[in-house]
C-alpha cells in the first residue's frame, strides 16, 4: 500500500542520515586523535617517534578493517557500487544485502577513512542505503 512505501522511504532516509552523522563524527574524532597523538610525540620526543606513532596508528586501523572484512563479511570488501547497479538492473545477489554485510561495510568504510586510505564514503554509502532499504522493506512488507 501507499503508506508502506512512504514509511520505507522515510525510515531509509532517517536511518541513512543517522548513519552518516555518526560516521562523520567518529571519523573526525579519530582523525583528530591520530594527528594530536603524532604531534604530541613530535613535541615530546622526536619527529621519528611522531612518524612511527602515525604509521602505527594507520597500520592498526587498516589491519582492523581487513580483519573485519576477511573474517566476518567478505562480500563487504568493496564499495558495492557495481553489485548495487547489478541488483538495480534485476540481478539476484543472494547474501549481499544482509545486516552483517551492512554493519561490516559501515565499520570498514570508517576504518579505511580513518587509516588514511584514499577512498571516499560515497560508494559504500549508496550501497548502505540500498542495504538498509532492503532490510526495512523485508521487515515491513
Amino acid at each position: 500500500p501507499f503508506y508502506v512505501m512512504w514509511k520505507i522511504t522515510l525510515l531509509t532516509a532517517a536511518g541513512m542520515a543517522l548513519i552518516n552523522f555518526c560516521t562523520i563524527w567518529v571519523i573526525s574524532f579519530v582523525v583528530e586523535w591520530k594527528f594530536s597523538t603524532m604531534q604530541a610525540c613530535i613535541n615530546g620526543h622526536s619527529i621519528w617517534l611522531g612518524i612511527a606513532a602515525f604509521v602505527g596508528i594507520c597500520a592498526g586501523l587498516a589491519s582492523i578493517c581487513m580483519v573485519l572484512i576477511f573474517t566476518l563479511a567478505p562480500m563487504a570488501g568493496s564499495s558495492g557500487a557495481p553489485e548495487n547497479k547489478g541488483w538495480l538492473n534485476g540481478n539476484n545477489l543472494p547474501g549481499f544485502f544482509t545486516r552483517r554485510n551492512m554493519i561490516v561495510r559501515q565499520f570498514a568504510t570508517m576504518l579505511a577513512n580513518m587509516a588514511g586510505y584514499p577512498v571516499g564514503r560515497e560508494g559504500p554509502t549508496v550501497t548502505l542505503g540500498s542495504n538498509l532499504a532492503t532490510l526495512i522493506t523485508h521487515r515491513l512488507a
